[in-house]
């Protein structure tokens, strides 16, 4: 129930001038769904949880399923916006109609890119491809000049975005990184849209 009489208190005020913002959930488990499925809302978006052991916000893809379920019991035609996700399995096999996480623009900074790679035999084909100026001998990384995969990955970068190594290691390295990884997950919207259908997911 952290923070929720003031969150709807905000979300009244925003309202009662026009707005229609979408309410954000933070209790899965108290009255916070119930009170919003009450209340009409054909929208509504799952935020990240407080772990009163702990004290910290934290939430498990089991939370979110339940979250889920409760929302559908209620109303299985509303539109479910979930934060800070954009893990294309968990995306993929969950009924949500859109999901946003600032992986969109920190990953390039962190040092790698996002491939999807169609060798890759799992579901989730993405591979994190590092660069030598985030080299870490302690884990177990793919980087870029050593890549199995690297003639494929630079015919796929020049053919979309016309991007090649020395960018990506360049004075504007961090800028290109974050192009890559942006065109990335455009992709993943894609792709999980189409298993969404495949699944006979509507919305």
């Amino acid at each position: 129930m952290e923070g929720f009489l003031e969150n709807s208190q905000n979300q009244k005020v925003l309202e009662s001038t026009g707005l229609k913002p979408v309410p954000v959930i933070h209790d899965y488990y108290g009255r916070e769904i119930n009170y919003y499925m009450d209340k009409g809302y054909d929208m509504v978006a799952l935020g990240s949880i407080l772990d009163t052991n702990t004290g910290k916000h934290a939430r498990t893809f089991k939370d979110v399923e339940i979250a889920i379920e409760k929302i559908f019991k209620i109303n299985s035609s509303t539109k479910i916006h979930l934060f800070a996700a954009s893990s294309f399995t968990e995306l993929s096999v969950l009924p949500l109609y859109s999901s946003d996480s600032t992986s969109w623009t920190q990953n390039g900074k962190y040092g790698y890119i996002k491939y999807w790679n169609e060798h890759n035999k799992l579901f989730n084909k993405t591979e994190k491809i590092y660069f030598e100026d985030s080299y870490d001998e302690k884990e177990n990384r793919l980087y870029f000049t050593s890549y199995e995969f690297r003639k494929e990955l630079e015919e796929y970068l020049d053919k979309t975005l016309g991007i090649n190594y020395d960018d990506l290691i360049g004075n504007n390295s961090y800028f290109y990184r974050q192009v890559v990884n942006s065109l990335h997950y455009i992709d993943i919207e894609e792709r999980i849209t189409q298993e969404h259908k495949r699944q006979g997911f509507i919305y």
